[in-house]
């Protein structure tokens, strides 16, 4: 495998849709705050977290709630079509009947530092089986949607937390269909990587991430350092994995170095 490394410093964060927010009482979850698409960008909000509207298809709008520091994502409410974990996504014009409620997070979080893979083009997970095998004990769950879709594995002193992405929401919502893939525009892949962050910032608050990206998965990890928004924050870089034919590149570096670079870049 050969390696590009590229540090990076989170930018100022853009001005999006956002919404307004007021506490709501409820006796199954305690107080929660209730956050409601407003029209305006810019809009003010409370410190519990904000929904944020995301750039893609016209055609599919694709909402993202994300959590202030200390409140956790609740659930949805109103005219979503399709939600999985904090993304909400609508077909046609956007409702703006329909908020995201937020909880208190209690505890003190622990530090918690990862790599996240992102496969490439026409490729699923599975391209990074050989990789996680050798380097994370082949425990390295997957993200779809910003679900993470089972549990993390015990961690070793030293060790780095291990996540893989699993492209391909918007590609289910168009067709009807779950498929493997990240046929979808850049905008829209860069969304479901946003709704990891944010799945993996549920997890573990205090999130320290480096990016592993292969083939057109490293297109949307810069997508992500450029406009990520408040999503990029806890990135701190990415490690690209050059590949040929669609296979990875093997000789020049071995696979081990992944996770050697990705230290490197979070000054472990």
């Amino acid at each position: 495998m050969n390696f590009t490394t590229i540090r990076t410093r989170p930018p100022a964060l853009p001005s999006n849709d956002r919404c307004g927010c007021r506490r709501a009482v409820s006796a199954v979850w305690g107080w929660l705050l209730l956050c409601v698409l407003v029209p305006a960008a810019g809009t003010a909000h409370d410190a519990g977290g904000e929904v944020i509207r995301l750039p893609g298809d016209p055609a599919v709008s694709g909402f993202l709630a994300q959590p202030a520091a200390g409140f956790r994502f609740a659930g949805w409410q109103g005219d979503c079509e399709t939600t999985i974990g904090p993304l909400c996504t609508l077909t046609g014009a956007p409702s703006r009947n329909l908020a995201a409620r937020f909880e208190p997070a209690w505890g003190e979080p622990a530090p918690a530092r990862a790599v996240l893979l992102l496969h490439g083009a026409g490729q699923d997970r599975r391209v990074w089986d050989e990789t996680v095998n050798r380097q994370f004990a082949g425990h390295c769950p997957a993200i779809y949607g910003g679900v993470i879709l089972g549990r993390d594995g015990e961690m070793q002193p030293g060790q780095l937390r291990c996540y893989r992405i699993e492209f391909g929401y918007y590609e289910a919502l168009a067709d009807g269909t779950f498929a493997s893939g990240d046929r979808s525009g850049t905008d829209q892949l860069g969304a479901e990587l946003r709704a990891a962050v944010v799945g993996l910032q549920q997890r573990h608050p205090q999130l320290e991430l480096v990016l592993a990206g292969q083939g057109r998965g490293t297109a949307v990890a810069r997508w992500l350092l450029r406009k990520g928004g408040r999503q990029r924050k806890p990135v701190a870089g990415l490690v690209e994995v050059r590949t040929q034919g669609g296979r990875t590149e093997t000789g020049a570096v071995e696979t081990a170095d992944l996770e050697r670079k990705a230290k490197d870049l979070l000054g472990w």
